[in-house]
């Protein structure tokens, strides 16, 4: 979701910067053209992928909630805060 919100907003930051400044743009694609070209084809892959999972819906098995999912999730909680069992060492 980040870079649905990130992306969009540095593009236009670079666009107007590179309207008021045109020395900018060669700068900017002088250089970033290396790194654009290695990184393209994996986020290529990623939103197809991305694509074809969304468009292929999620199987979901119905559970029965009880303690263990309670305890599981006090468990999840505390690993995000840095408590989790593992990390007391």
């Amino acid at each position: 979701m980040l870079g649905a919100f990130l992306i969009p907003s540095l593009g236009v930051v670079v666009a107007e910067s590179a309207r008021v400044d045109s020395g900018l743009r060669r700068r900017f694609w002088g250089d970033w053209w290396l790194q654009v070209l290695c990184c393209a084809p994996a986020f290529v892959i990623l939103g197809g992928f991305y694509a074809w999972s969304s468009s292929h819906g999620v199987s979901k098995i119905v559970g029965n909630p009880g303690f263990l999912n309670l305890v599981f999730i006090v468990y999840e909680f505390l690993g995000f805060q840095g408590l989790a069992l593992h990390e007391m060492n």
